[in-house]
């Protein structure tokens, strides 16, 4: 028998302030979707952030209600043992809105950071090989 899947109160505000951001861009910047009843200690959300197309990054997250006493906001074993296991991106862990937000601001710049200058060095190459193949 399947159990009720449980929601921490402040899942639905996070998703909300993790949407908002690079809201600007025609279909923000960030995408959400709720892994909740997934069980066996898999985080509460999947969280994609934008890269140049085929190259944004997805992130797991496990929300805790900051709003808890901090005994109440402690990991469950199964989340220890899913985190301990996971071989893909470290699994992030919010609490409120605001830090959700400023997770995903710090994310999303330090990726447009890394392709600008990925872009730069491809440039930089490019330019050296078409001039080194233009003299011959």
């Amino acid at each position: 028998m399947r159990v009720a899947a449980k929601v921490d109160a402040n899942q639905t505000v996070i998703i909300k302030a993790l949407r908002e951001v690079g809201n600007a861009d025609a279909d923000g910047a960030v995408s959400v979707w709720s892994l909740a009843g997934q069980a066996h200690g898999c985080p509460d959300l999947l969280v994609g952030i934008e890269g140049e197309p085929g190259k944004g990054r997805t992130y797991l997250v496990e929300v805790k209600d900051g709003e808890k006493v901090p005994s109440k906001q402690l990991l469950t074993k199964d989340q220890k043992r899913f985190i301990q296991q996971w071989r893909g991106s470290p699994v992030v862990i919010l609490t409120t809105p605001e830090q959700a937000q400023a997770w995903a601001i710090n994310t999303l710049q330090k990726q447009r950071r890394e392709q600008a200058t990925w872009q730069t060095v491809m440039n930089t190459s490019n330019a050296r090989t078409n001039s080194t193949s233009s003299t011959r």
